[in-house]
C-alpha cells in the first residue's frame, strides 16, 4: 500500500507517526501521509537486548527496560512520541540519547519494498539528527533493537542528582525506575509531559552549539558555551565543583565560571 501510494503521487510518503512535535500548515498537505495503529510490540530478545516496533511509545520502552533493571533510557521518561520518531531525531534528555543504546534499526524502502537492517553506524547519528531525517530518505523505520546495561552512568546531571536526593534516593544506587520516576516529576514540574491536566506537546528546542570564532557565551541562554578551538556543548549543571569535568563535558577543563557566565579559560 505504501509503494502504491508513493507511485501514484510520484513522491515518498511523510511518516507522521504519533504526531508529536508536528505543526501543520493551514493549506494542508498533498503528499501521502502515514500514521501508525496501536498494535505495537516490545519484547526481550537477549540478555539486555530488546526489540521494539517503530510505533511503540518511547515511554513504554523506557518503562519496560527499567522494570527489568536495565539502564540506558531511564532519563527519557516523559518524552512523548514513538520509537520511530525518537530514532529519526535521535531524541534524548539529561545526557542520554537514543543512539547510545540503539544496536540496529529495521527499515523498509518505501518504493522497492526492500527490507534492510541499519547498524548504529549506518544511522549517522548526531545531536538531534540521523540519516532518516534527510528529506530524500526513502526508508521507513519499522523497528529497532536496543542493547541496555546493568551499570548506571558515572555522571548524573545536577538537576536529576538533586531531585534523587530530595526523594530519598542515593543517586549512585538508584534503580532505573527510581530515576525515571524522578525525571518524570521534574519534567512534569516544567509542563513537559502529557497528562490529563497538562496538554503539552513536548519541547521543540535544540541546545545551541558554537564553532571557533563564534561568541564564547550565549547571552540569551547562558548555560551553554564553547572552547575557542572546538564545537562544544556544555551544560552549566555539569560543570559543578563536584563533577568530573573531563568525563562530564569535553573541554570542560578549559571553561570557567565568571560572574555566573561560562567563558573559555
Amino acid at each position: 500500500a505504501v509503494r502504491e501510494a508513493c507511485r501514484a503521487h510520484e513522491a515518498r510518503a511523510f511518516v507522521l507517526g504519533g504526531g508529536t512535535n508536528v505543526l501543520a500548515a493551514d493549506d494542508g498537505y498533498s503528499q501521502p501521509l502515514l500514521t501508525f495503529d496501536n498494535d505495537w510490540t516490545i519484547r526481550p530478545v537477549g540478555h539486555g537486548v530488546y526489540f521494539a516496533s517503530a510505533n511503540a511509545p518511547l515511554g513504554e520502552l523506557v518503562a519496560a527496560v527499567g522494570r527489568d533493571g536495565w539502564f540506558g533510557l531511564e532519563r527519557m521518561a516523559g518524552i512523548p512520541g514513538s520509537i520511530g520518531g525518537a530514532i529519526v531525531q535521535n531524541a534524548g534528555a539529561y545526557a542520554q540519547e537514543v543512539d547510545q543504546v540503539v544496536s540496529s534499526v529495521e527499515c523498509v524502502h518505501q518504493r522497492s519494498g526492500e527490507v534492510r537492517q541499519f547498524s548504529r553506524e549506518d544511522c549517522w547519528f548526531k545531536y538531534r539528527h540521523s540519516v532518516f531525517k534527510h528529506e530524500a530518505s526513502p526508508w521507513l523505520i519499522t523497528g529497532c533493537t536496543v542493547r541496555m546495561t546493568k551499570r548506571a552512568a558515572d555522571s548524573i546531571p545536577h538537576e536529576i542528582h538533586t531531585a534523587l536526593l530530595a526523594t530519598g534516593h542515593e543517586p549512585a544506587r538508584a534503580r532505573p525506575n527510581d530515576t525515571s520516576e524522578v525525571v518524570w516529576e521534574v519534567r512534569q514540574g516544567k509542563d513537559h509531559v502529557l497528562t490529563d491536566r497538562n496538554k503539552s506537546a513536548g519541547s521543540f528546542f535544540k541546545n545551541p552549539r558554537y564553532r571557533p570564532g563564534d561568541p564564547r557565551v550565549n547571552r540569551i541562554r547562558a548555560n551553554f558555551t564553547a572552547r575557542r578551538d572546538a564545537l562544544v556543548e556544555a551544560g552549566v549543571d555539569w560543570l559543578r565543583p563536584d563533577a568530573d569535568p573531563v568525563r562530564s563535558v569535553p573541554g570542560a577543563d578549559q571553561l570557567e565560571v565568571v560572574a555566573g557566565l561560562l567563558i573559555a579559560a
